[in-house]
């Protein structure tokens, strides 16, 4: 049994939450589809996390001195070679982990070295841009 408080707590959120003519039954259904890019980007995300990481103990070994906010200004480069890990993975219908594998890659090697494999391989179109 509901206490008298509970009844009056909803009917009071009923009348703020209010909307003429929408009931909970005609509002559409949610788009599972960012949910899918985040559990897709998920996983690129935390290899490319690793490579970066990688290459933050390679610099330590090397002896230079870790940087925190080298660290924080690595943070879109993992974004980045995420996504990039991603879409080069998608594009030549490599399996799941095997992207993963080549976000770790990209994550450690870093934007020079994607760059450099861009300009090398897809030359800047004819006629100037």
């Amino acid at each position: 049994m509901r206490a008298p408080k509970d009844e009056a707590f909803s009917a009071a959120a009923g009348r703020l939450f209010y909307c003429p003519g929408i009931a909970m039954a005609d509002l559409p259904p949610s788009d599972p589809g960012f949910a899918k890019l985040l559990a897709g980007l998920m996983g690129p995300a935390i290899s490319a996390a690793v490579g970066v990481a990688m290459r933050h103990a390679r610099m330590a070994y090397d002896g230079r001195p870790i940087s925190w906010r080298r660290v924080l200004l690595d943070m879109p480069t993992v974004l980045g070679m995420a996504i990039a890990g991603g879409a080069i993975g998608d594009y030549f219908g490599l399996s799941e982990m095997v992207r993963w594998g080549l976000a770790g890659l990209l994550g450690y090697a870093g934007p020079p070295v994607l760059d450099r494999i861009i300009a090398r391989y897809l030359p800047p179109p004819q006629g100037g841009a």
